[in-house]
């Protein structure tokens, strides 16, 4: 198995100044998301709270999704 095959990201091409924007604000979103979940866990919370956070959560998926596929479909 050569590098490459063990390590198929760096191969990948460099994302354009915009797609990294893009992937950093994503990132920076995930991480917001996360401090999120945990504040919810460590206080008492409804289960509306608990709801939203979780639609929250499947929508933040999604355009995560279609972040990463734009930023590599170049």
């Amino acid at each position: 198995m050569s590098p490459e095959d063990r390590h198929p990201t760096r191969c990948a091409p460099a994302p354009s100044a915009g797609a990294a924007h893009v992937l950093t604000a994503l990132v920076y979103e995930l991480l917001d998301a996360h401090r999120d979940t945990e504040e919810l866990m460590g206080a008492p919370s409804t289960h509306l709270e608990w709801l939203a956070h979780m639609h929250y959560l499947r929508a933040l998926q999604r355009s995560a999704r279609e972040a990463l596929a734009r930023a590599t479909a170049a």
